[in-house]
């Protein structure tokens, strides 16, 4: 016996395994992007903003929060249903990349094979 761990992995949870990757790398940048731009839109409202400015709208910008407020149970519901679909849409797409990149790159059984460390085949003595 060689001492080698091989563990065969199904061409098509392969795919599924790198379309995912891609996704969540993809996701990762779209939201690091929306991030930096809405913070950048931010500072420069903030640097535009003059005391003059703030005071003169404070009755606006104190209504608008007092009419925005909601119970937590809406809130709640309303993550749970996001969280639901971004999860449903991220397993879909996960799917379909998996499977264009398994026609676009086929693998024989060969290269879906994945050498491990080698594990003890026998107890050494104690």
């Amino acid at each position: 016996m060689s001492g080698n761990l091989t563990i065969a992995v199904a061409r098509t949870s392969y795919h599924r395994a790198i379309g995912k990757l891609l996704l969540v790398v993809a996701f990762g940048a779209a939201f690091g992007h929306w991030v930096a731009v809405r913070n950048n839109a931010r500072a420069a409202d903030a640097r535009a903003l003059t005391l003059e400015s703030y005071t003169r709208n404070f009755d606006a910008y104190k209504a608008a929060a007092i009419s925005n407020a909601h119970s937590s149970a809406i809130y709640m519901f309303a993550a749970t249903g996001m969280a639901l679909l971004l999860f449903g849409l991220y397993e879909l797409l996960g799917r379909l990349l998996g499977v264009l990149i398994g026609r676009a790159i086929p693998m024989n059984s060969a290269e879906a094979k994945f050498k491990g460390p080698s594990l003890p085949t026998e107890r050494s003595g104690t």
